[in-house]
Parts: structure tokens; sequence; C-alpha cells
């Protein structure tokens, strides 16, 4: 039978925790002593093999020696997940061809929830200042309804903070790469008394930017995308007696960087029909259009005739691209040993300010080319959030269970400033949301028999989310709208349940099977993408719109084989979604104006499979490897957009694939150990991830895709025998592969061309890094 915290010992189990953060903190982040992966998907510590749930996790010092301090380079390592980074700002996840879809406003909640040490966050973007001094990363895929609640319907990443140590320890390193790509973090911590740990973190990240502009109008900025970010983090741990840990976490990140400009290439044939009416003859292929040797409307050459990694285009100086955050948080912990049952008390406040700026015409304008569309844009996102947590959880001999409540509350506020030059005309919108929700959770895992054991868990959450205000504002004609006051139904109330039922079947130590049932939902939403006409047009654009929930049935297996050398990890699954939320982009020739409308978009049904692998055969070798196979449909809709293919043509939804969703994924690292014979060990290690195809439009334009990705990494590491001292020199994408972040179809039915966002070229560095 599995190993049990019996009620006469129950009082020990937060010394004994403690005992075990300390170790783990010594002997690697997110693995015990013996390399058993640690993991807290069910809300307590489990190893990774007896969890039937799909998880990845990357412990602290993978994190560090990979790089992998984005949000980008971790889904790189995660079997069916995908995150596109839009102008270098707004990132948006897809797990199983679960999207974020949170719209550019920030006032909808992403598909795929955020946590922080156990802290929702509303908005993802707030993340960008805190990955750094990290345990571990879990990426847990599937709705996570019963435990972790809202805005789960396709997964979660949690990104668990190192926590104090019981003895005086700390790190530094230093790094020197690309673009005079400097980086520095480290931590130090230990005791302050005998009841008292703290820990203090910090980092900062900044560079000249790593993109090069094509654009050489005079004062443009010819490095694109700088970054100058720096954080700290502050934990204190307090024990309180014998049998209570308080913990508080204050964060606070700074980010004063520049958004990265887009690409318009043409996509219509040299010498061909410009007319979109006459597709498909008008139109290139994808590959052409991606190879620049296409045109569109505006000029017989187009603005962009080549095409490198990295790119972008825009004749706006650097002050004009600004993009800053500023984010802070207050968590307070209390885990108490009340013999019967463990209660765990999370408090948290945070606040993040984010604000950028873009050329919105994606350079389809420069002196050489004539006027054509040009487009200043503004954005101001203020988010403040409270949230509650109060669980309960305990273990039998027959039963491991956990019920809480839960409670959440947030206000957003978003402000968008358009100046259309072409048409001498400045737009306005000013929105904003309240949400409140209370949830009451449970889940029993339930041991009825040595080798079986049966999970029920359930969730009851309600939900109110408020448009508060809505107004648009056309500056250059006096033009005012207050939607919100037109609206007829700014409020959104809701009541679901959602849960999960399962069974697991573990033969032997490191052999698991399992099976589950599982639902998720997502809150409704509200769009703010208004523009010039009549209000009531602008009431109907706003919704609200409705919520989305998934049904999720899951197979899974994991082992552990040739004494330990090798583990498997393999999940198949069947979603049936319901309401599927989806931004939908399109342009309005008469305003020049571009709208990502959000809407539901039908039902959806997806299937696919995952398969992971650990091996390290000997002390010399280490090879990890990860591949996803998905395939997604819209399977019942009514709704019809716009066709970007010929000018005032709709298109049904029905039968389209979803984006950001490829049919296949797939990564892995490998690396080889080399003794220098008392002089430490060297490393040699590649990393590569690669996918298939993927649209970028829910109408499956043929041109709003990408071709298949490959890129590949290289390192060389060094690490003295007591693990004190380490150096690495790395160059990541380093065939200098071209790949998109984004491609939108908006404006080909007008201009002949696509609004596309370049992924990051090759880039270099070296590394130093010490601890005590």
């Amino acid at each position: 039978m599995k190993d049990k915290i019996h009620a006469p010992r129950r009082r020990f189990f937060l010394r004994a925790s403690l005992a075990a953060s300390t170790l783990v903190a010594t002997v690697g982040p997110a693995f015990a002593q013996d390399g058993e992966i640690i993991v807290t998907a069910q809300k307590r510590e489990q190893s990774i093999m007896d969890v039937g749930v799909a998880v990845t996790a990357m412990s602290g010092g993978d994190l560090r020696d990979q790089g992998m301090q984005s949000f980008a380079a971790v889904a790189e390592q995660v079997p069916n997940f995908t995150v596109s980074i839009s102008r270098g700002a707004i990132p948006d996840f897809n797990i199983r061809g679960v999207s974020g879809d949170g719209n550019v406003s920030r006032l909808n909640e992403s598909s795929i929830a955020v946590y922080v040490d156990e802290v929702y966050l509303g908005d993802e973007t707030a993340l960008a200042g805190q990955t750094f001094d990290v345990e571990r990363v879990e990426v847990l895929r599937g709705p996570q309804g019963t435990l972790f609640g809202r805005n789960t319907t396709g997964g979660l990443v949690h990104y668990i903070s190192s926590r104090p140590t019981r003895d005086l320890t700390g790190y530094g390193n230093v790094q020197y790469g690309s673009d005079n790509w400097v980086m520095l973090e480290g931590a130090i911590s230990g005791p302050l008394s005998d009841n008292v740990r703290a820990r203090l973190a910090g980092k900062w990240d900044r560079h000249d930017g790593h993109r090069d502009n094509i654009n050489k109008t005079p004062g443009a900025d010819q490095r694109l995308g700088a970054a100058n970010t720096w954080g700290l983090r502050g934990t204190l741990e307090f024990d309180v007696g014998e049998d209570a840990l308080l913990t508080l976490i204050g964060t606070y990140s700074n980010g004063d960087g520049e958004t990265i400009p887009g690409n318009s290439y043409g996509a219509l044939k040299p010498g061909g029909s410009l007319s979109p009416a006459d597709w498909p003859n008008a139109f290139c292929t994808l590959k052409d259009v991606l190879d620049a040797k296409c045109v569109n409307t505006l000029s017989a050459n187009g603005p962009i005739t080549s095409r490198k990694a990295g790119q972008g285009n825009t004749d706006l100086p650097s002050e004009r691209l600004d993009l800053k955050q500023k984010f802070y948080s207050l968590t307070a912990k209390l885990e108490a040993d009340l013999d019967w049952a463990t209660l765990t008390s999370i408090t948290n406040y945070s606040r993040n300010d984010f604000r950028y700026e873009l050329d919105g015409d994606n350079g389809f304008h420069t002196s050489e080319f004539g006027p054509g569309l040009v487009q200043f844009v503004e954005i101001d996102n203020k988010a403040k959030q409270f949230s509650q947590e109060l669980r309960l959880n305990g273990s039998t001999d027959t039963l491991d269970w956990v019920t809480g409540i839960y409670f959440y509350a947030d206000d957003k506020s978003y402000r968008k400033l358009e100046d259309f030059v072409s048409v001498s005309r400045v737009t306005v919108v000013d929105a904003a949301v309240e949400t409140r929700s209370y949830a009451a959770f449970g889940q029993v895992n339930a041991h009825v028999s040595d080798d079986v054991s049966l999970i029920l868990g359930v969730r009851f959450n309600k939900e109110s989310r408020e448009l508060t205000r809505g107004t648009f504002s056309n500056l250059s004609t006096g033009e005012f709208q207050d939607v919100h006051a037109a609206l007829p139904q700014p409020k959104i109330d809701t009541r679901d349940l959602t849960g999960k039922f399962g069974v697991e079947y573990a033969p032997a130590r490191g052999h698991l099977w399992y099976a589950s049932y599982s639902r998720g939902a997502k809150s409704g939403g509200f769009n703010a993408t208004w523009n010039p006409g009549a209000v009531q047009a602008n009431v109907i654009t706003t919704g609200p719109v409705g919520q989305e929930t998934l049904d999720s049935f899951e197979i899974g297996a994991k082992h552990q084989l040739l004494d330990n050398k090798l583990r498997l990890s393999g999940a198949a699954f069947l979603y049936l979604y319901q309401g599927k939320q989806q931004s939908v982009t399109s342009f309005d020739q008469a305003t020049l104006t571009t709208s990502n409308v959000f809407i539901n978009s039908g039902d959806a049904r997806m299937y696919g499979a995952e398969l992971e692998l650990n091996y390290a055969p000997s002390s010399r070798w280490d090879l990890t490897l990860g591949g996803g196979l998905l395939r997604t449909k819209i399977v019942d809709s009514d709704v019809v957009v716009r066709d970007h293919r010929a000018p005032g043509t709709g298109i049904a939804l029905e039968g389209m694939e979803l984006t950001q969703a490829p049919k296949w994924t797939a990564n892995g690292v490998i690396a080889h150990h080399v003794p220098l014979g008392g002089a430490g060990t060297l490393t040699f290690q590649s990393e590569a991830t690669a996918r298939s195809a993927m649209h970028f439009s829910i109408t499956n334009h043929p041109l709003a895709k990408d071709l298949a990705k490959l890129v590949v990494n290289f390192r060389v590491m060094w690490k003295s025998d007591d693990g004190r001292f380490n150096a690495q020199a790395f160059v990541t994408n380093a065939f200098n592969r071209r790949y998109l972040l984004v491609n939108r179809d908006a404006v080909l039915g007008v201009y002949g061309a696509i609004n596309s966002f370049e992924g990051d070229p090759r880039l270099w560095g070296v590394k130093f890094g010490a601890s005590f």
C-alpha cells in the first residue's frame, strides 16, 4: 500500500515538510534525493509518478541551465503546448487546442490559468517579471476545475518560488550575450533566528533589442524590442509554535522596454490580378508570401521584399514603442497542523499596471511607398485583484481528501487611444470590468484496495462579472458614445458545477494506470472593440459573451523501468467543448479599423495523445523526449464571420479547425556529461522543439498560417565537482530558422497583405554562476 500520513504522526507533518524543503533546496529543486520529481498537482506534495494527471514538471536548475525564463521557453518542452507572444508583450497560451483568447483588451481571462505560489493571476502579463529563483514549474494539461477552479478549461501553468532554507545559502548568475544582453540573477537565504527564515531574490534582464528593423526611415529605431526588466522577491517563514508555519511573500517587478512591431507581407501574385475578389487565382502560396515574393494593393513592389528571422517593420522611434509594467504582490500563507487535518490559508493582493504603444499598421507605410495606412496605438491596462483560499487536507489509511472555500475579486480597466494619421482621426476607448467569484470544493481519493483508488471531486462556483464603465470618443469630431449606459445587460451571473471522477490502478511502485472524466468552465466576458458609427452597433459588439465549458475524457499511464533509469508517461484524451470562446479579427475599410471581436464560436471536438520519456542510461547521458498529436474541429456552429478572401462575403465556422493547435508537436533534450578528473564535469547539450503547420485565424484562411517549425539550441556547460561554480556558452535558434508567433488575415481582402510577427532570431550568450 502507498505510504500514508497516519493520524498519530500528523503533528510532525509540518516539521517534516520543512526538513524536506531544506533537503530539496540542497540537492536540486523539485527533486527528492533519489531523483523523484515532487509536484503539487492535487494540492498536496506527491511524486509525479503517483499523480493521475498529465503534468510536466521542470526544476529551477533546469530552468536556469536551459535559459527557460519566459513563457515560450517553458512551452517548448511540453507536448501539445504552444505560446504566441504578440508584439513581445501579450502572451496567448494553447494547451491541447484550448487557446487563451483573453482578447486584446485584457478585460477577459484566459482559458489557461497562471498560478504563482498557489495564487491565481487574473492577467497573465503579470508573470513577465516574476520568472526567477523558481523551485519548479508545473504544467497541468486538461481541465482542472475541481481543485483550481475557474478559467482552467485547458489547464494551467504553476510557478513555485524557492523557499527559505535553515542554513545560509545563496547563488548568483551573470550572463552576457547578443545585443548587449545582460542578465543578473541571485538569491540569499538563511535563518534570522531559531524560528524565522528569510530569502531575498532578484533578477535584472536587459538588452538593446533582438530584432532588426528593415524600415530605414530616418529617426526609426533600428534595433527593435529592447528590454529592461528587474524584479525582487522577499520571503519570510515563521514557525508559529510547533505545529504551524506562516509564510509571507512580497514581490515587485518593473519593466521598461519596447514593443516589437510586426510585418505586413504582400499576398498577391506579381503582375496578376490585384482584386481579392478573384480568389484564389489572385493570391500567392503561403510559402511565397512568407518568402516576401508577393505584392499588395498599396504598391506594385510592396514595402517588404525580403524576409529574415526576427525582423520587424516600423518607421516609429523607440519612444513611440514603449512597453512599461509595474507589478506588486503580497501573499500570506498559513499552514497549521490540527492533528486530524492540515489547515491552509492563502491570502493575496496584487496589482498589475501594463502600458504599451505600438505601430498599428506594422510598417505598412514608408516614405518610399507613400502614406498607405498609418496608425499609432497606445494601450493602458490596470488590474487589481484579491483572493482568499481556505482548505483542509487530511489523510488516513484509506482516504486522501481535501476540501475548501475560495473567494476572488478583481477590478480591471482598459484605455485605448488610436491615432489614425491617414484620415486625421483620434479615438479613445475607456472600459472597466469587475469580477466577484465564490467557490466551495472538495476531492476524495479513496483507496479501495492496495492497488486501486477512486477519485471523486466537485466544485461549485458562483460568479458575477460586470462592465462598470464603457465609453467611445472620437476626439477629432467630438463624437461621444456611452456604450455602457446603452447596454441592456452589463452584468453576467453564472453558477457552475464542475468536477472530476477517476480511477487509478497502481499494481507496483513506479507503475500507474489511470482513467478520468473532468469538467472545466471559463467565465463569460465583454468586448471593448468599439469603432465610429452607430452606438447600437457597438452595443451589439459588446456582448456579453457567454461562458464556455469543456468535458474531458482521459486515459493515461506512468511507468518507471530499467531500475528507474527510464520514465515513461503517456495519455490519450477526448474533449467535448461547448460555447468555445474565440477572438475573430476583422478589418473595416470604411473606418480603417481592425477589431478583435470576442464571440462564442460554437461547439468543438478535440482528441489527441501525448508521450514523454526521460532516460538516463548512465552518469554520462541524459535524454528527454516528448511528443503530442492533436485533432480539432468546430462540429456545431451557426456563426458566420467575415471572409477575408473576398470583400462582402461570409464564411461559416462549422467544420473549421481551432487556432494555434498544430497537428503534432515534438521536443527533446539530449545531454552528454564528460568528467574532467577532479576539474569538474563538462556537458554538451542540445535542445530541440518542433511543430507542424498551424492556423492563426478561425476562418482557416490558408495564408493566415505558419509553416512547420524546427528550432535547435546548443549549450556547452561546466560545473565544478562540489557544485559551487558553473559556466556555460549557448546559442539558441542555432540555424536562424524563421517562424511566426502570430499571423493575421485582417487586411487580406482589402490590401492583399497579412500582418505577422516573427519569432526570435539566432542569439548567443555566456553565463557564469556561483553558489554557497
